[in-house]
């Protein structure tokens, strides 16, 4: 990983009943980084951000948080670095995957 990145918040990956994470649970470790993918035309969320590992969708960002990512990358920017921050196989679904998500440099694409 990279040190020069910028901490910018941690969250609980939401809905990871609904997707691919638990067809994918065993490839995933801490460390493992991750895709984030606006969806503008979900019908619950027009902000909602969707996580991936390669074609597997795991879930999404809260709703809660997920408005100035969503119109970051919506602008075509991805200046974010998706890293899984723990993993509770022990917990409710919506706190069994924990991802930290970092600053890095700017680039359009």
């Amino acid at each position: 990983m990279n040190s020069n990145l910028i901490y910018l918040h941690h969250y609980y990956v939401a809905g990871l009943q609904y997707y691919d994470a638990l067809h994918v649970w065993n490839q995933l470790s801490i460390g493992t980084e991750l895709e984030l993918k606006v969806e503008p035309e979900n019908k619950y969320d027009r902000h909602a951000v969707a996580l991936f590992l390669k074609e597997a969708k795991l879930g999404y960002l809260p709703r809660s948080e997920n408005r100035h990512i969503a119109k970051i990358l919506k602008a075509g920017w991805k200046p974010y670095e998706v890293r899984i921050q723990s993993i509770h196989n022990n917990r409710d679904m919506h706190e069994r995957l924990e991802i930290c998500i970092r600053i890095k440099e700017f680039k359009k694409e």
